[in-house]
């Protein structure tokens, strides 16, 4: 799932400004590939252990001193137009852990040395027992996001 320019994204109740894109990736942690004797290609493959992973990339303009630290927990939340269409706005949360935050400078802006930084969060989502998916997904009908 790939979200370009959220309405409001919010980790652990403190609210990220400057927030243009969110992606949400999943991976087979460990695959099961088997194959038979009579050919080459698998006949089974499974995922029994998966990671929702989210990278939350942000343009700062100015100087960030409360960054989140590798280790946080936190609830995650963010509000999206779905599929472009602003008038059908999606409520998304996870419970979710920070792996890692970088940083780089990029060209043009007025920031740092006239360019402008860009952060990615990189968070693990963690679900509520282990079977259940990790993020929620909740249509908000035309209220209060």
């Amino acid at each position: 799932m790939l979200v370009v320019d959220p309405e409001r994204v919010e980790f652990d109740g403190v609210e990220w400004g400057g927030v243009v894109a969110i992606a949400v990736d999943r991976a087979a942690a460990r695959p099961i590939v088997e194959w038979t004797d009579r050919g080459p290609h698998p006949t089974f493959a499974d995922a029994p252990e998966q990671t929702v992973t989210i990278r939350v990339m942000r343009r700062l303009d100015r100087s960030e001193i409360g960054t989140p630290r590798p280790g946080d927990l936190g609830l995650l939340r963010f509000v999206a137009a779905s599929a472009g269409d602003s008038a059908a706005l999606v409520r998304a949360g996870a419970s979710a852990m920070v792996e890692k935050v970088g940083h780089r400078i990029v060209s043009g802006g007025r920031g740092v040395g006239g360019g402008v930084a860009e952060q990615t969060i990189q968070l693990v989502a963690l679900s509520a027992d282990g079977l259940a998916d990790p993020l929620t997904l909740e249509a908000i009908d035309g209220g209060e996001a």
